[in-house]
């Protein structure tokens, strides 16, 4: 036997259904979080850290660009 839904009843039950079915947004963005911080602590711990290799490799180029320009 089928029911007679009115319009609002049909809105109140879609509602009550959207709620209980949302995702849990606080989760995955504290394990974003967690990833990349990993992922920075990586680029920046160590003696010889890809981070410091970078800054080196841009000193060196830096030095022989302007050494290059001030030549004659």
């Amino acid at each position: 036997m089928s029911r007679v839904v009115s319009p609002q009843d049909a809105a109140t039950a879609l509602h009550r259904r959207e709620v209980h079915t949302r995702r849990p947004w606080g989760q995955s963005s504290t394990e974003y979080l967690v990833v990349l911080a990993v992922l920075a602590l990586a680029l920046v711990v160590g003696p010889d850290s890809p981070l410091e290799q970078v800054f080196r490799a841009f000193a060196l180029r830096y030095q022989q660009f302007t050494f290059a320009m001030s030549r004659p």
